[in-house]
Formats: structure tokens, sequence, C-alpha cells
């Protein structure tokens, strides 16, 4: 499977931020998620929101997640190196969004299921990670976001390769 790495296609800075990433499951597949145990994953699309605040930002983190081969220390580093990374969705800011982001996904359940115990093992939030049949709409994403949570703007980056296509 092909991992793109950032380059000159993509302008993400080392800003610190809050990102989804967009993963792509072919098929239906099971994977061992560390010490929680085995996950049952249907085909379609992933999405798993994080915060970047690290040195390096946004860039070093969603750089980290595309590599196929790395320590598995997060839930989603076992996904990543099965699924394919799509697209990411960012937005550069000091605060922490992740919680916001996902509570977004949350409210929409007839789009969004949550992929429960995974991805919020730091926070209070039931999961980052949510699954959807069809490719996710940004613009369906920031209106469950709401006024009030909205940030300025979310950048995309569609990560383009004959294996995750």
């Amino acid at each position: 499977m092909h991992r793109p790495v950032l380059g000159r296609q993509n302008q993400m800075n080392s800003a610190p931020g809050t990102y989804a990433l967009i993963l792509k499951s072919p098929q239906s597949m099971s994977v061992r998620v560390g010490k929680v145990g085995i996950f049952e994953f249907m085909p379609g699309y992933y999405i798993y929101t994080g915060s970047a605040r690290g040195p390096g930002g946004l860039k070093a983190r969603v750089s980290r997640h595309l590599k196929m081969t790395k320590p598995c220390h997060w839930h989603i580093d076992y996904l990543t190196t099965r699924m394919p990374v799509v697209a990411i969705w960012y937005s550069y800011s000091n605060s922490s969004d992740e919680c916001l982001w996902a509570a977004g996904l949350q409210s929409n359940r007839q789009k969004y299921a949550e992929v429960s115990g995974l991805g919020a093992s730091d926070c209070s939030c039931l999961t980052h990670l949510f699954f959807c049949s069809k490719y996710p709409g940004l613009d369906d994403f920031t209106a469950n976001l709401g006024a009030a949570n909205h940030p300025e703007s979310i950048d995309v980056w569609r990560i383009h390769s004959r294996q995750s296509d």
C-alpha cells in the first residue's frame, strides 16, 4: 500500500491545530488494537479526530500518521497501518478542539456511527473514531459543529493514490 508524505502539494505547516483523518477500509477486516482487543471494521470510511500541539504541530503529527512503519502508540496507529488515509481536514488553533469535532460527528448519528472505545483514551469522550458508509462531506461536518464551535477555516488535503481511491 502506497503512503504519500507531506510535500509541495500540501500547504500544511508546523503550527498547532486540530485534524480529522479520513481513512478508507476497502473490505471488512479484523484489527487488534493494542490491549483494547480485536475490532471488526466494515468497508467504508472512518473519521478520526485528533489534535497536534507538540513540537512540529500539525505537519509532524500528520506525517507520523501517514507512515506505514511506526511503533503503535495511539489507537489510530493500528488503523493507519492497515487502511489508507484518503483525506485530512485540519484547522490551525492553539486550542485542542478534537473533542468538539468528535461531538460534531456524534451529533449526526444518521450519517456517522460511533466506533466506541477507540481514539479517546485521554479525555472523557466515548470515542474520536466514527464510521461513514460514503465519503464524508466537509460541509455536513462543519454544519454539525454549529456556529459557536466553527473554526475560522478548515482546510482539506485530499490524498490521491491508486491504492486508496
